[in-house]
């Protein structure tokens, strides 16, 4: 009677904790899948947000950065689906830091185990800060003093230029400047009525003629060429050349 008993209490404890144990290692595959899709598509957004930080320095806008993600996802991180970049800001200020760059990323992932059938959809939050060049706030050293070069800043076409030019140069007097629209744009210069800038959301890109006092888009027609300022020494490794008018600043 007594090893009957035994018997029957581990037959009933079996029965028990054997469904308990295939629940857990079902949960802990499942969780494994999961976090493997989860840590894929982490590594290529924040890969895809460093690069857009370090080429800050020299970029207003970047609207292509979204649409380069994705397709970046899909083509590295097999089992992912319905990928959405969303909440996109480029080069703003929050709580008195600046040049910030916030993204969120939405996907789904296929994380199906045997005899289980399940499908995760996380979201992602992403704040960089892009690199636009050294502060100048505060007291610099002694040192660093010593150590600090002529930063003499130029102007050239990105689109068609291969000269860089000083502020003051005519040859880039008349065409546009490149700028981000913000509430401070709008009370500087009248909305185009050609292109209907108005309508162009905060943070896009515009045009801005010295002369003129309206912001374009880039598809308006009064806008062909356009200007960018960049520092000197890297319009130099650009292979821009000086101009021959104003020297390009020297």
């Amino acid at each position: 009677m007594s090893k009957n008993t035994k018997k029957g209490y581990i037959a009933v404890e079996a029965s028990i904790l054997l469904p308990l144990f295939l629940v857990a290692i079902i949960a802990i595959g499942w969780l494994m899948k999961a976090a493997t899709h989860e840590e894929s598509v982490g590594f290529i957004a924040m890969n895809e947000g460093r690069r857009v930080a370090m080429t800050a320095y020299n970029t207003e806008f970047n609207p292509l950065f979204p649409v380069t993600l994705i397709y970046n996802i899909k083509q590295n991180s097999k089992g992912t689906e319905s990928i959405a970049v969303k909440n996109y800001r480029y080069l703003y200020t929050s709580h008195g830091i600046d040049n910030l760059i916030h993204f969120t990323v939405k996907y789904e992932a296929d994380a199906k185990l045997p005899f289980y059938t399940a499908a995760v959809s996380p979201k992602m939050n992403f704040t960089l800060r892009a690199f636009r060049g050294l502060d100048s706030s505060g007291a610099a050293s002694y040192e660093e003093l010593e150590k600090e070069e002529e930063s003499i800043e130029v102007w050239v076409f990105p689109r068609y230029g291969e000269r860089y030019h000083s502020e003051d140069c005519s040859s880039i007097k008349v065409y546009p400047v490149k700028k981000i629209l913000s509430s401070k744009v709008r009370k500087s210069y009248d909305a185009c009525r050609m292109c209907k800038s108005k309508n162009i959301a905060d943070g896009s890109a515009v045009y801005c003629f010295s002369v003129g006092g309206s912001y374009h888009s880039g598809k308006c027609s009064t806008v062909d060429k356009y200007v960018i300022k960049m520092e000197r020494e890297d319009a130099q490794s650009r292979g821009y050349t000086p101009c021959m008018k104003c020297g390009g600043g020297h």
